[in-house]
């Protein structure tokens, strides 16, 4: 199971296109399990981008994951990040998740806020056009994955 993860799954008529990507981590070895495709079509398309640590039972070093998705129709960008701290022995803050979305030009680096101080609470961005797009996680102390639906939103 990966330490970190996060799916996206778009039930919309709309389709969004990968615009960044990637990881970041410490000295510790880790793979990349999953990456997302260049395009999260709807509706019933899916993307999966999640990462494990090598050794993650003596330690784990900082280790971000992050995903950020752009509508070419109206510039508008949504993405997620998952950071997971330093742990040793288990002894370390648990992981969390910051989220951003803007209509910055494609490519350029996204702004990221903590939803809420409860890594454990769902969130749902400000609806754009008509499109619903909610956060779903699920934690423990040293991993974390977080399920984004789309969907079509009702009136």
């Amino acid at each position: 199971m990966p330490d970190l993860s996060m799916t996206f799954s778009n039930f919309s008529e709309k389709t969004f296109q990968l615009d960044l990507w990637g990881y970041q981590e410490s000295q510790v070895a880790g793979t990349i399990n999953q990456s997302p495709g260049k395009t999260l079509a709807g509706p019933g398309g899916s993307a999966s981008l999640s990462q494990t640590q090598m050794l993650s039972s003596v330690g784990k070093a900082e280790t971000i994951i992050f995903c950020v998705w752009r509508s070419d129709e109206s510039g508008w960008r949504f993405g997620l990040r998952i950071t997971s701290p330093v742990q040793v022995f288990m002894l370390g803050n648990a992981p969390y998740y910051e989220v951003m979305s803007d209509q910055k030009k494609a490519g350029e680096d996204p702004e990221w806020k903590r939803p809420d101080d409860d890594p454990s609470k769902p969130y749902t961005w400000p609806r754009f056009g008509s499109v619903e797009i909610t956060a779903t996680p699920d934690a423990d102390h040293s991993t974390m994955s977080v399920g984004v639906v789309i969907d079509d939103s009702t009136p």
